[in-house]
């Protein structure tokens, strides 16, 4: 993990000093992390990376990936409120709108030195989506505001992946955000013949839980995620690290099995983790696993 902290801890500084690249990267980064109560990591930084280079096809279609997945778990969580027709009828609300298109310059963050609680100091809540993080609880938002800020995230992704293939028509990870977007057949839905990780957990407290799922295509990166997500182990039920290509499954560690360290947490320096066969996934790729579209990072869904 120490090469992937080294270089979180270079980007972090080279943001700060106003690199884009950087800034990018360092979004990427971020979006492999959980969301807290205040953020969804990455968010921010890969807003203002998109600010300050608009025509930048990598920051575009993993900021639109952040944006499905907060809609996700906003679907998730009212799933039982919402009817199955209305989530077909949500590019017919009109929430406020700017005519230069998505409001991708509207927070800004800071940047501390790497904590290993929170990866360059990035927030402070100040890029907080309120109602993906009220989703958690239900109760806490009006319907209505539900389906404005669904109908508000499904037309800036859509903006921000149909900007992107403008410009570069086969750009593989916009062509299928789109199509996820959209929910096509799943046999349009192409992957290329590129390989992921994924890694899955379930945590339940009585009748309410979560699935919380990262997608990731480099292993060091992927142990450096986990170091953070599995921070409370007593929270999960279920541990899974599977390898995919193409969409398919290839093999699967039940990391439940795995030894522990004395305070019951992974030493994921010493899990071997398999070698991607084949063309790692791009950045901001959506993949299909068990007919379901899934984004590129970190992302949850409310169970029960």
């Amino acid at each position: 993990m120490g090469t992937v902290e080294q270089r979180v801890d270079a980007v972090c500084r080279a943001a700060e000093a106003g690199d884009v690249d950087a800034k990018r990267e360092l979004g990427r980064l971020l979006c492999l992390l959980p969301v807290d109560k205040q953020r969804w990591p990455g968010e921010v930084e890969l807003s203002e990376a998109l600010a300050a280079r608009p025509d930048d096809p990598e920051s575009a279609v993993l900021l639109a990936a952040r944006l499905v997945q907060q809609m996700d778990l906003i679907y998730s969580a009212f799933a039982r409120e919402l009817e199955p027709d209305e989530l077909g009828e949500l590019d017919g609300l009109q929430p406020p709108t700017d005519p230069r298109g998505p409001d991708i310059g509207h927070v800004s963050g800071t940047h501390r030195p790497l904590d290993r609680s929170d990866p360059c100091g990035s927030g402070d809540g100040s890029g907080a989506d309120q109602a993906a993080v009220q989703a958690r609880d239900p109760k806490s938002i009006e319907l209505a505001e539900v389906r404005l800020e669904l109908a508000r995230k499904r037309r800036e992704a859509t903006e921000l992946y149909e900007r992107v293939l403008a410009a570069h028509p086969a750009h593989p990870a916009a062509r299928a955000g789109l199509a996820a977007l959209r929910d096509v057949p799943a046999a349009a839905f192409t992957s290329g013949g590129y390989s992921h990780y994924l890694v899955q957990g379930d945590f339940w407290s009585g009748s309410s839980g979560g699935r919380e799922r990262l997608v990731v295509a480099d292993a060091e990166e992927l142990r450096w995620a986990c170091e953070y997500w599995f921070a409370e182990l007593s929270a999960f039920r279920i541990y899974e690290l599977s390898v995919h290509t193409a969409g398919e499954r290839v093999s699967t560690i039940n990391l439940e099995a795995l030894a522990r360290n004395a305070d019951d947490s992974f030493d994921w320096s010493r899990i071997d983790i398999p070698p991607l066969p084949t063309t790692p996934l791009p950045p901001g790729h959506p993949v299909r696993v068990d007919g379901s579209a899934i984004q590129y990072g970190w992302g949850l869904l409310q169970l029960g």
